[in-house]
């Protein structure tokens, strides 16, 4: 059984009126992670940890990603073989996007930028 794209109808009319240029990508995104869930349902990871690709996108839950301009949120539910938007939006259009970032307000507060050394130099080596 594939996973199944759904779209809840408090969204599905709002979903509808996008442009196309901006419905399609994520279909086209909504479609992918579907894939990905599909496969990582069906080859399940060796040695019980589960594959980055299902952290990342495609473990279940819910979740939140951007698309140029766009946010999605979608939930992944293996057990009804579902992956649900949950809720979409414009970067560009939240009040996030329009609020001065800290370290512009810093600078033209005309302080200094901080700084520091780290003495001993670089991160340690991972384990192999």
């Amino acid at each position: 059984m594939s996973y199944q794209v759904s779209i809840p109808p408090e969204l599905a009319k709002t979903y509808e009126q996008l442009p196309p240029s901006e419905r399609h990508p994520i279909e086209e995104r909504l479609d992918m992670l579907a894939a990905a869930a599909e496969d990582a349902a069906q080859s399940p990871s060796k040695a019980g940890r589960p594959h980055a690709k299902e952290l990342a996108v495609v473990s279940p839950g819910t979740h939140r990603i951007f698309l140029a301009d766009q946010w999605i949120e979608y939930r992944v539910q293996p057990e009804d073989h579902l992956l649900q938007l949950v809720d979409f939006g414009s970067w560009s259009m939240s009040p996030l996007a329009h609020k001065t970032p800290f370290s512009a307000r810093w600078h033209s507060a005309g302080q200094q930028e901080d700084g520091w050394d780290n003495e001993g130099g670089g991160s340690p080596p991972f384990p192999s």
